[in-house]
């Protein structure tokens, strides 16, 4: 998963931008990992977050990150950056608007766009940031 301040990036970019050094590692690891089919893709600049499939736009959806910026440090309430893996999948089953309080459904159900009210509903998906930048990440509880 990336977030990132940027589009999201064609993937003929990606593998341009990639350093020597990671390239390398690539190559001699690439038997040993399989690459996920799948990969989520978050625009800051544009609010949006992409689901593509072998490097494929599938599905698309407005987002909102945070109203504080971007960054990584504890207790900023900032969006961070960078590569970021999905370590937990909170919320299967639950009913479309369940309100999750402390990853767990507090029993309530919104309707969309209830006034007053910013909580986290249906379905969490807790990141571990995989870069220097967002080690932070799953500490600061960051969720899609």
């Amino acid at each position: 998963m990336t977030l990132s301040a940027l589009p999201p990036p064609k993937p003929a970019r990606r593998f341009a931008a990639a350093s020597l050094p990671m390239l390398a590692a690539g190559l001699l690891l690439s038997g040993c990992v399989s690459k996920p089919k799948s990969e989520v893709v978050v625009s800051v600049k544009d609010q949006k977050m992409g689901i593509y499939d072998q490097g494929r736009l599938k599905k698309q959806f407005v987002i909102s990150t945070s109203k504080f910026g971007v960054g990584d440090q504890p207790n900023s309430y900032r969006t961070p950056l960078g590569k970021h893996e999905v370590i937990a999948k909170i919320g299967h089953g639950l009913p479309t608007g369940a309100v999750l309080k402390s990853r767990h459904w507090n029993g309530e159900v919104l309707k969309p766009n209830a006034p007053g009210r910013d909580p986290i509903v249906s379905r969490i998906l807790w990141l571990r940031g995989l870069e220097k930048d967002n080690r932070n990440a799953m500490r600061r509880y960051i969720y899609i």
